[in-house]
C-alpha cells in the first residue's frame, strides 16, 4: 500500500463517520443524554486529532469533560456553537485534500 493510499483510506474513513457523529451529538445533547454526549465526544475527540484539527478535536474534549459536570454544563451550548462550526470546515478542507490526492495517483 502506498503512503498516499493510506491517507485516501483514512480521510475517508473520517468523512464517513464523523459527519453522521456529529449530527448524532446535536441529537443526544438536545435530549440531554449526558452520558451519550461524553461518548459520542469522546469518538469525535481522536477522530479530530487523527486528522490534525486541533480545535475541533479541543473543542469535543471540553464537550466530553463538561457533560460530564452538572456545574459546567452551562457551556455547552457554545461548545457545541463552536463544533457546528469548526466542523464542516474541516469536512471541506479534507474533501479538498482528498480531491487533490486522487488527482495525483
Amino acid at each position: 500500500m502506498e503512503k498516499n493510499d493510506f491517507i485516501v483510506q483514512i480521510l475517508q474513513l473520517f468523512l464517513g463517520e464523523v459527519p453522521p457523529l456529529v449530527v448524532k451529538l446535536q441529537i443526544k445533547f438536545k435530549e440531554k443524554k449526558w452520558k451519550e454526549v461524553q461518548a459520542i465526544a469522546h469518538k469525535l475527540r481522536s477522530n479530530f486529532a487523527a486528522v490534525g484539527a486541533n480545535r475541533p478535536s479541543r473543542c469535543c474534549a471540553l464537550i466530553e469533560e463538561n457533560a460530564g459536570d452538572i456545574k459546567k454544563r452551562k457551556s455547552l451550548h457554545s461548545l457545541m456553537n463552536q463544533l457546528n462550526t469548526s466542523s464542516p470546515c474541516v469536512e471541506t478542507e479534507l474533501k479538498r485534500a482528498l480531491g487533490r490526492l486522487h488527482s495525483t495517483a
